[in-house]
């Protein structure tokens, strides 16, 4: 007798919570809704925040040097994060450096002439 896709179950331990579940697809991350919907938002609003203290630094230099806006000041904010996560008895909150570099390198490294064949250097234009 053949399996279809749908009959297929798949053992993965959910994202947020920790917990050993049974999935449908192979890509299932999370036990339920609730646990999905946390750990999204959590990233949504860190991400947020994130984003305008780097964005800050980037642009606004000047004005978030004087508020203490720093490389030091963002490295805070990923320990505050991370004792959250530790407080909330919960899954870290991001994802694996190979999916961020999978995802976002190859596109941000070639909009800047950098290849990670060439060990991080910008390549002739």
């Amino acid at each position: 007798m053949r399996q279809t896709l749908t009959e297929i179950e798949i053992m993965a331990i959910c994202r947020e919570c920790g917990e050993k579940f049974t999935g449908k697809r192979s890509v299932a991350a999370f036990c339920s809704t609730p646990c999905r919907k946390a750990w999204h938002n959590r990233r949504m609003t860190r991400g947020a925040q994130m984003y305008d203290a780097v964005m800050a630094m980037r642009y606004d230099r000047k004005r978030a040097t004087e508020l203490g806006i720093d490389w030091t000041f963002v490295c805070r904010m990923a320990e505050m994060f991370n004792a959250e996560d530790a407080a909330l008895d919960v899954r870290k909150s991001y994802r694996d450096p190979f999916e961020v570099a999978e995802e976002l390198g190859a596109m941000v490294n070639a909009r800047h002439g950098w290849t990670a064949a060439g060990g991080g250097k910008r390549t002739a234009a």
